[in-house]
């Protein structure tokens, strides 16, 4: 899990997938998929979409950065995908 969770928390800007994780780490995709879920309790997918709006909400008070650069910088591809993520975090 900590091999899975430095991986993750390295790459959260690039498009990071379970194929890619198992790959790096040695893994089958089921394996890393189904460890990762019953240790932390999200699919690697919504775990690394968190990341993704922490890193947002943390640089955001910076006033020479605007939202739309920080969605981009943070591995969003798209504004809709931000705002569906933002929504989805606080249901």
């Amino acid at each position: 899990i900590k091999k899975i969770l430095i991986y993750i928390e390295n790459n959260y800007k690039e498009n990071v997938s379970t194929k890619e994780i198992a790959k790096n780490l040695g893994y089958t995709e089921s394996h890393i998929s189904r460890t990762f879920h019953q240790y932390i309790g999200y699919s690697i997918p919504h775990y690394t979409n968190l990341l993704r709006l922490s890193y947002i909400e943390k640089n955001l008070k910076k006033k020479d950065v605007s939202l739309t650069q920080l969605i981009m910088e943070s591995g969003f591809k798209s504004l809709q995908s931000y705002y569906r993520n933002k929504k989805l975090r606080y249901i």
